[in-house]
């Protein structure tokens, strides 16, 4: 006896999966249809009528109660859109009926006329309303019923008992002959062997060859193209470990690739499929386990957190690669025509024996493991799968066979789908990290595309990280369910916890939703960043507009941008824009209390993007700082001062502060340098060098379009005569260096023509000098 209970199709997983997709994009619960009718209410709940005898008979198997599931759950789907529509409806004719408004005597006949047919279409929309919300009660109540049937059904295959080993050993021992010629007679006549010709044979040594050359190819290039990139880049580890684990597989692995495609190209029109075709079917997927495995066991010997000794990497992968080989038997036993052409006793002994060779190399696996530091720190998953495994071989060893088979399908289901997710995690992990430092050129390509400077992180990829470990662990968790056989039901009742969400006191709760908000708030920023880069990049960068106004346009496209997102993700998300009126006023309260001086700074952020009094690349002086303005964002702007400090200016204080801007018209601008001769100079001679100097400089305008350079003597000083060097330069930018310039030019200038450049003197006038003591004789 096997275990023949219905599981869920992956397909209806793959359904539930697209019809996520579906409402992400749309926004909405369910995808309008056409409207029902009374009609289609009573044709449904003539279909509920019809399970539900059958469900009281009680003489239904496994198979027709999973249809019954399928065929309630489809009911009740129908149902569930026949309220949503039914309520549109209704809501549309209210509102109707509302702007017609109540009767009116001698009103026109056309209103009333219309008003009568909207309270009629409004009258049957209230009974089909009702009736569909009665079916979804019943289609509830039928799906509670026909899902206890299916768990009685399963119960009762999984407790069935059938020949102990003992038994089937005493069976055996007896019908020895009988199993050996069946076995003899299916290799002979049914094998497939018999069919190949010797076009056939040369074919599939041809195919073998190609692969085996393809592959030794492709494995020297593999090999070539990772020799001596140990740490190159961050996923250098995983790169290194796929590139060895394909170099070593793939001279096998295309020729079985290319042998399993000529037998199926051959075996489509034969009826039955022979046993040496499904060998080449599976050789494959073996060999591709292989690889997995020793993918696991390679990249555990580079890994920190693994730490698996060479010796002990080696006995696992032993240990590993005859588990895919029982794998690989367990298949050709057991999926194949061969399990008809043996004797029943003679199979079930066989299981039996599968069953403990292959109970024993896992434990010896496990056991494996654990002498690693961070296998050994888990034991109870450990000890968790030992337990399952020495209980299905005593189901087993007892007779109880498909108590067995689930749970072995169960443990091993999930430990393969665990073992595909840790994989599936490390791989993104990876990529995101590679995509967040541009390793490789595509990714550099992807990068400038979205406007992302060197260094800089990619919009949305913080929130895309745990969106798609969340999407893996949660297939992983379905998966595992399956495993183990959750019924339809339950995956019904798991999807509508997902998507309908369940309440909490008085919050209700839609994970999916939340979910589908995060991930489309995540698209929409993605795709915000890429249209501000293509932007600022591109399209503005053809047009006559000044550098400051394009900077301000792309800055106030990344908040639009941002703003559609936040938007659309509520609304995705379920949330009632009327409660935003409740959200503005919690928000003006705080802004009462504490929050002013961030209103403050935002709002002078706006008038410094629109108005533009300052701009970057700007030198300007505010307050004590002074230096070239890098950025202005909505709540500050950062200048960089001339020793390369950034320091991050309030927007409020440059709105209603003093601020000088060097730059905000005109980038020219005039120096002004003091210069003092000594007395007894020839000021005229002064005058000519100054401005003979000031006509030599390049950056100093001279062309007419400002003011010529001056000089002016300005007073008579206590100890010199004091001029001014007045010019108007190109680039007030300059201005340090041209000044630093001409003060060189001014010293030469005057030391070759004898000019003096006085020092500050002064006279000391003693008018009382005290006179010296008498001095003293000595003594004799």
């Amino acid at each position: 006896m096997t275990l023949s209970h219905t599981q869920p199709h992956p397909v209806t997983i793959l359904r539930g999966i697209l019809f996520v997709l579906l409402l992400a994009l749309h926004g909405v619960a369910l995808s309008a249809t056409t409207p029902a009718t009374m009609d289609d209410a009573n044709a449904m709940d003539q279909s509920l009528d019809t399970i539900e005898r059958g469900l009281r008979q009680g003489t239904a198997d496994s198979k027709l109660t999973a249809t019954w599931l399928k065929q309630v759950g489809a009911l009740r789907d129908h149902a569930g859109d026949c309220v949503t529509t039914t309520q549109s409806t209704i809501i549309e004719t209210e509102q109707k009926l509302k702007t017609l408004g109540a009767t009116v005597p001698g009103e026109p006949s056309d209103v009333t006329h219309a008003r009568h047919t909207l309270e009629v279409g409004k009258s049957d929309a209230e009974k089909l309303l009702s009736s569909c919300q009665l079916l979804i009660l019943r289609s509830d109540d039928l799906l509670k019923q026909a899902g206890t049937l299916q768990q009685q059904l399963l119960t009762r295959q999984l407790l069935a008992r059938g020949r102990s080993v003992s038994t089937l050993l005493r069976e055996n021992y007896q019908q020895a002959p009988d199993w050996i010629t069946a076995s003899q007679a299916y290799l002979n006549q049914r094998s497939g062997m018999e069919r190949l010709s010797g076009d056939d044979i040369l074919s599939l040594i041809g195919l073998t060859l190609l692969g085996l050359g393809v592959g030794l190819a492709l494995r020297r290039r593999l090999r070539r193209n990772h020799d001596g990139t140990a740490d190159s880049t961050p996923d250098s580890t995983l790169n290194r470990a796929a590139a060895q684990v394909l170099a070593r597989y793939l001279p096998s692995l295309l020729p079985s690739l290319l042998v399993a495609a000529f037998f199926y190209m051959a075996g489509r029109t034969q009826p039955e499929v022979p046993l040496l075709n499904l060998a080449a079917y599976g050789l494959p997927s073996y060999l591709l386990l292989l690889c997995l495995f020793r993918l696991f066991t390679v990249t555990g010997e580079t890994s920190k957190r693994l730490a698996l000794p060479m010796p002990i990497a080696k006995a696992l992968m032993r240990r590993l690669a005859l588990l895919a080989l029982l794998i690989y038997v367990g298949y050709l036993l057991y999926a194949t025509v061969l399990e008809q052409a043996l004797p029943e006793p003679a199979l079930l002994l066989l299981r039996a024996v599968f069953i403990v060779v292959f109970a024993l190399n896992l434990v010896w696996a496990l056991w494996l493991l654990g002498q690693v530091p961070f296998f050994n720190t888990v034991r109870w998953p450990r000890r968790s799968v030992e337990l399952t495994l020495i209980f299905s071989v005593a189901a087993e060893w007892l007779g109880y066979r498909n108590l067995s088979q689930a749970a072995l399908r169960g443990l091993f289901g999930t430990l393969l789908l665990l073992g595909l997710a840790l994989l599936l995690l490390r791989l993104l992990r990876e990529f995101y990290d590679s995509l967040s430092s541009g390793t490789h050129p595509w990714q550099l390509r992807l990068r400038g595309a979205l406007g992302i400077k060197p260094g800089g992180s990619v919009p949305g990829l913080a929130w895309l990280r745990p969106l798609t470990a969340l999407a893996i662990i949660s297939a992983t968790l379905l998966g595992v369910l399956w495993t183990w056989g959750l019924s339809a039901i339950g995956f019904q009742q798991l999807y509508s916890y997902v998507m309908d969400g369940f309440t909490v006191g008085s919050l209700h709760i839609m994970p999916g939703r939340i979910v589908l908000a995060v991930l489309m708030l995540t698209i929409l920023l993605g795709l915000s960043a890429w249209f501000k880069g293509l932007l600022g990049n591109n399209w503005l960068q053809r047009t006559a507009m000044e550098r400051s106004a394009r900077e301000a346009l792309v800055t106030v496209s990344g908040y639009v941008g941002a703003g559609i997102a936040v938007v659309v993700a509520l609304g995705i998300g379920g949330m009632e824009f009327s409660n935003l009126a409740i959200v503005a006023g919690a928000l003006s309260v705080g802004i009462g209390f504490g929050l002013q001086n961030i209103v403050n700074n935002f709002v002078s952020g706006l008038i410094l993007l629109f108005e533009r009094p300052i701009k970057t690349g700007d030198w300007i002086v505010v307050g004590d700082t002074e230096g070239y303005v890098v950025k202005i964002s909505i709540r500050s702007t950062q200048i960089q001062t001339f020793d390369q400090a950034d320091v991050i200016v309030p927007n409020s204080d440059l709105i209603s502060g003093k601020v000088t801007n060097w730059m905000l018209r005109d980038p020219r601008g005039r120096v002004k340098i003091p210069i003092s001769v000594a007395y007894g100079s020839d000021t005229a001679l002064v005058k000519t060098l100054l401005l003979e100097l000031a006509e030599e400089h390049d950056l100093i305008v001279t062309d007419g379009s400002a003011p010529e350079p001056k000089v002016m003597f300005r007073t008579f000083g206590e100890s010199s005569l004091d001029f001014d060097l007045r010019c108007f330069i190109i680039n007030i930018d300059k201005r340090l260096q041209v000044m630093s310039d001409l003060n060189f030019a001014i010293d030469a200038a005057f030391r070759e023509h004898g000019i003096e450049i006085p020092f500050p003197q002064r006279d000391l006038h003693i008018k009382n000098w005290p006179e010296p003591p008498p001095a003293t004789p000595a003594s004799p």
